[in-house]
């Protein structure tokens, strides 16, 4: 059987596209970014160094700290 099934499949995006992007924009939400760290991190834990947190942490804050500085642009240029 799976021999003759298809390596791919299509179908339209249109109608899983808007669930899609609210699930990927909760597992981001302020609210539940721990825990999301957390669940990355620990699907890496083979290897992983004991500062890896941290890491990942100061990368989320740098990102964040650009976004605001951007979104205070746009603002101030409106």
């Amino acid at each position: 059987m799976l021999e003759r099934h298809p390596n791919n499949v299509h179908w339209q995006e249109t109608p899983v596209v808007e669930q899609l992007n609210t699930w990927l924009g909760g597992l981001f939400d302020p609210a539940h970014r721990e825990r999301t760290v957390a669940t990355f991190l620990q699907s890496q834990r083979k290897g992983a160094s004991p500062n890896e947190r941290e890491v990942v942490e100061r990368r989320l804050n740098d990102a964040e700290r650009k976004l605001r500085r951007l979104q205070d642009a746009i603002k101030a240029g409106s």
